[in-house]
């Protein structure tokens, strides 16, 4: 019987040794095998393969049976958890810069979800990488979402250009401060042919939209209606929102 019945126990025993972690997952992967079939496959001494056996065994998440090891149902239940929590950190570690700012709990997201995702944080060294990246995206994309509480000159003809050509449709929820923005002398006549072709859709929320809620969504309709007291061109945003907003 093993000497860990505590779970953070049994937890650290499998973390503190990476050779137990690929006994388990040999295991799990490649079904039964013998001692000599893992030191093949695994970079460890015998004798470590071998301790890493008897205790499994003592903690029934593997069986033998005429020299042949299988793991168990709670070995595999292990394994796996351990596995996904690995993961986890791994996810946490690499995504920091993201998850400081996403209340993941929030909207219901997974750390899992995140896996594919490609984080560009700004850096003292290169402030402007998150721009780059975003350009690089929009010029290779033809559907584009997103959610502003800025906006650049350069990257609003970036994307004036694309729809206008008809290679780009875009739908983006901006803040009140950029509604503004939209409607000044710069911006003004850049939307204005964009939302013309109907290929751009452009929403105002009455918060920071950099991360935007079920309630939020339904202010818009009340957030737009405001602007069709202002420009021409604003005006026409609020006659893109979907019927049955708000």
């Amino acid at each position: 019987m093993a000497d860990d019945p505590d779970p953070i126990d049994r937890i650290a025993f499998l973390a503190r040794s990476k050779p137990r972690t690929h006994v388990l997952r040999q295991l799990l992967n490649s079904g039964p095998a013998t001692q000599r079939s893992l030191r093949d496959r695994i970079d460890a001494s015998r004798s470590t393969i071998a301790r890493a056996l008897t205790a499994f065994e003592e903690r029934d998440w593997v069986r033998r049976d005429s020299g042949t090891y299988q793991i168990t149902p709670v070995g595999e239940l292990v394994i796996r958890d351990f596995i996904d929590l690995k993961e986890t950190v791994r996810l946490t570690d690499e995504l920091s810069e993201f998850l400081q700012w996403f209340p993941m709990s929030e909207y219901g997201v997974e750390p899992g979800q995140l896996r594919s995702a490609d984080i560009v944080p700004h850096t003292p060294g290169d402030p402007y990488a998150p721009g780059r990246a975003q350009t690089e995206l929009l010029n290779r994309t033809e559907q584009f979402r997103g959610l502003f509480s800025s906006l650049d000159l350069e990257g609003t003809k970036l994307v004036h250009e694309q729809v206008v050509n008809g290679t780009l449709e875009a739908e983006i929820t901006v803040s009140s401060d950029v509604d503004r923005t939209i409607e000044t002398e710069a911006f003004a006549p850049l939307f204005a042919e964009q939302l013309e072709t109907g290929r751009l859709t452009v929403r105002v929320a009455d918060n920071d939209p950099r991360f935007i809620s079920e309630s939020a969504t339904k202010r818009l309709s009340r957030s737009a209606s405001r602007t069709t007291r202002a420009s021409p061109c604003v005006a026409r945003i609020d006659r893109r929102l979907p019927a049955g907003v708000g």
